[in-house]
């Protein structure tokens, strides 16, 4: 039987499924492991498996009620059930999800510093009056070119080709940018896969839509807390279940999709 620091490791080196094995017959002989229980959570939250996750923490809870990790999972909750409220809208048939615009504004901050970098370098110029030195008309140019203007570009171009919110409905699941969408029918979607990459420290996650047709682009969307664009996780994935129960778990490196064409966000 293995301890969990020897499970941990499973973990680190992505054997998801024998760190499952081992938690099961370590917890069979103690099953109040407050270690291998949040371990346990851990995997759970990492495979997008919240539901399961959410019942370990209770396990743990009933275990000790003042366990600091499983009152920080609660305020986590608590928050995303704010999200669920401010993040999505009841529509006829479904929900929509509206997206969280990450890159559109780590672009902004990028301009924004920029910004800043032009106004003190065309300070400095002024200042010094290097202008008995190197030609401070084009320099400032350069530097408007560099600092400003491709920056604001960049900015434009994040704000129209970010997404705008994820439908799901009992027809269909759809990704809308401002100037397309992408939509697939329930009965169009060979496979759903919670493609995942995880490690003791940090993990990815994202949700993948195969079509059944070659021809169509296979969506993905990242759901790694912090990147991804849709809030309220739990609710989506709860969401999607309802109409698509059966989510294939994959390995991210382990998924082999033949159509060349991705939509990633």
């Amino acid at each position: 039987m293995m301890h969990v620091k020897q499970i941990t490791e499973l973990v680190t080196s992505g054997q998801a499924d024998a760190a499952h094995q081992a938690l099961d017959t370590l917890l069979a002989f103690g099953p109040n492991n407050v270690a291998a229980l949040k371990l346990r959570a851990m995997l759970f939250e990492s495979e997008g498996l919240f539901e399961d996750e959410a019942y370990t923490w209770e396990r743990i809870l009933n275990v000790d009620r003042n366990d600091q990790d499983a009152l920080n999972y609660l305020f986590r909750r608590q928050n995303e059930d704010r999200e669920h409220f401010y993040f999505t809208d009841e529509i006829p048939g479904g929900r929509r999800f509206l997206a969280y615009p990450h890159k559109f504004i780590s672009t902004a901050i990028y301009g924004l510093v920029g910004c800043l970098a032009f106004f003190i370098c065309v300070h400095l110029l002024t200042h010094f009056k290097l202008s008995q030195v190197i030609y401070v008309d084009e320099t400032v140019l350069a530097l408007f070119g560099i600092c400003v203007l491709w920056p604001w570009l960049a900015i434009i171009r994040a704000f129209l080709v970010a997404p705008r919110f994820v439908t799901v409905t009992n027809e269909e699941i759809s990704l809308s940018t401002r100037f397309r969408t992408v939509s697939y029918k329930w009965e169009e979607i060979a496979h759903i896969y919670l493609a995942k990459n995880i490690s003791i420290d940090e993990y990815h996650l994202s949700l993948v839509v195969a079509p059944k047709e070659l021809k169509d682009p296979i969506l993905h969307i990242n759901l790694t807390p912090g990147l991804s664009i849709i809030r309220a996780r739990h609710y989506f994935l709860a969401e999607i279940r309802k109409y698509h129960p059966n989510l294939d778990s994959q390995n991210l490196a382990d998924l082999k999709l033949e159509n060349p064409k991705h939509f990633q966000y």
